[in-house]
């Protein structure tokens, strides 16, 4: 990193779409991911109200925000705690392999264009019946999932990632050819991207992530965004920028620094850097969905001037689409720094 910028927090969500939990110290794997990272999901089993076996996201299921983890490595526990629920969920970290092993369908539709995409299938642990049982009991309520009320109930399953899908299948110099053709996608045949100029290597792995390992955000160029917030055609209140976190951005690496040693949006440009020993390489920019215009605890919509970020054609607010940069990295540890360096 730049001399006096730091990491000044690391996040881990280890169910694709529910909360995230900050750590003081990141171990990864050789595929580039963070330990516990986007390591479980969750289905709707039978596709009564979502796609069949999809991995689920914020992006067709807000409300999954509400579900707030806990990572208890030295009970070995993954914790689910949902509101006006008196009875978390408990998930253990070396949940046995001989559960039975399903595929889990990791595609999704654009929530900016008529697009969709699919990036293959995974193999999965189902977590067991008392899993089903806790998700289905509390996303089936009217209240969470209204827009859906009237349809039947879905059995929501807990799975877990029983494998990496490789990153060099779609993207990078030896991605399959580009076609919108999703069942090719799915096979493995064809890639929903023309992205063989992206420097993927063939160690480079995605569990539930949608494209990288990594995510990373600038705490400079966020407060930079929410300046030009201010001038957009329905700015926001003083009360809703303050309330807005860059944590609805979903990061695995928040950086920080003072105005003169991180400049905003300079993350842009680093094609390598280092935290510590461990070397990470950039991929590529982050392309924007309506997920940063969602309460990051709640998963509601934001106002207006919120849901502009996806609207506004002005150069001035365009930035918002990079203020994630999607990163791999070499095998390692590296730590938060919560404090800046001294000079």
């Amino acid at each position: 990193l730049p001399k006096m910028a730091f990491v000044s927090e690391i996040m881990v969500y280890p169910v694709k779409a529910c909360q995230g939990v900050s750590i003081p110290t990141a171990q990864l794997t050789k595929e580039g991911c963070l330990m516990y990272d986007r390591e479980w999901c969750i289905v709707d089993a039978t596709g009564t109200r979502y796609p069949k076996m999809q991995a689920l996201s914020l992006r067709n299921f807000p409300a999954l925000a509400t579900i707030e983890t806990i990572l208890n490595t030295e009970n070995g526990e993954l914790v689910l705690c949902s509101p006006g629920c008196d009875h978390p969920l408990h998930i253990k970290l070396d949940s046995s392999d001989k559960n039975e092993h399903v595929e889990v369908e990791c595609g999704g539709a654009s929530t900016t264009s008529a697009g969709s995409w699919h990036l293959g299938l995974l193999d999965s642990i189902h977590e067991g019946k008392h899993a089903e049982k806790w998700l289905s009991d509390y996303l089936n309520r009217p209240d969470v999932d209204p827009s859906k009320s009237k349809l039947k109930p879905a059995r929501y399953l807990l799975l877990r990632a029983a494998a990496f899908r490789k990153l060099a299948t779609y993207a990078g110099p030896k991605q399959k050819e580009f076609s919108p053709d999703t069942k090719l996608q799915r096979e493995g045949l064809a890639s929903p991207f023309r992205m063989k100029n992206v420097p993927v290597t063939e160690d480079d792995g995605m569990k539930f992530q949608d494209i990288a390992p990594l995510n990373l955000a600038s705490q400079s160029s966020f407060r930079d965004l929410k300046k030009k917030m201010l001038q957009m055609r329905e700015s926001p209140t003083t009360e809703e920028l303050k309330a807005y976190s860059i944590q609805s951005f979903r990061p695995n690496i928040i950086i920080d620094g003072a105005s003169d040693a991180l400049k905003p949006w300079e993350e842009e440009s680093w094609q390598k850097f280092k935290v510590g020993g461990v070397k990470f390489r950039f991929l590529k920019g982050c392309p924007r969905c309506t997920v940063p215009c969602r309460q990051h605890k709640t998963g509601k919509q934001l106002t207006n001037s919120f849901a502009s970020l996806c609207l506004d054609a002005s150069d001035d607010v365009q930035n918002a689409e990079k203020i994630l940069v999607k990163l791999t990295c070499t095998y390692g540890n590296f730590k938060c720094q919560f404090n800046p360096p001294q000079a």
